[in-house]
């Protein structure tokens, strides 16, 4: 699909750090209980969209915190959806990451490599 216009050559989904005016405030669950606040097997901890229409383009961040708190809950939090135009939108993900025993994994990091011919 080719497209047409201002911003054609540009990537419409790219990988990027998050800019430093997106910073991510740390989830403190105050000493509540997420499995009292679980449904089907998830304990949705924070959804938040921020819209910045400042600029001269329309910014949409948005975060999800979820914790599996069943095994009924593992398929759901697997994998999410992206929805967006290409014809009039850009995506950017900064990051994607789970948090097991207190320790954060993110996507493993993608090394270039080379490979010479051997004679």
């Amino acid at each position: 699909m080719a497209f047409e216009g201002e911003g054609a050559s540009e990537a419409k989904l790219s990988f990027a750090p998050a800019p430093t005016e997106f910073a991510s405030r740390d989830i403190d669950m105050n000493g509540r209980d997420a499995f009292a606040l679980t449904e089907r097997g998830v304990c949705y901890i924070l959804s938040e969209t921020l819209i910045d229409l400042s600029g001269p383009v329309q910014v949409f961040r948005t975060r999800l915190v979820q914790q599996v708190t069943g095994s009924d809950g593992l398929q759901p939090t697997a994998s999410f959806e992206i929805v967006f135009d290409p014809a009039h939108e850009r995506l950017v993900i900064h990051t994607a990451s789970v948090l097991r025993n207190g320790e954060r994994r993110g996507p493993p990091v993608r090394r270039r490599s080379s490979c010479c011919a051997v004679s």
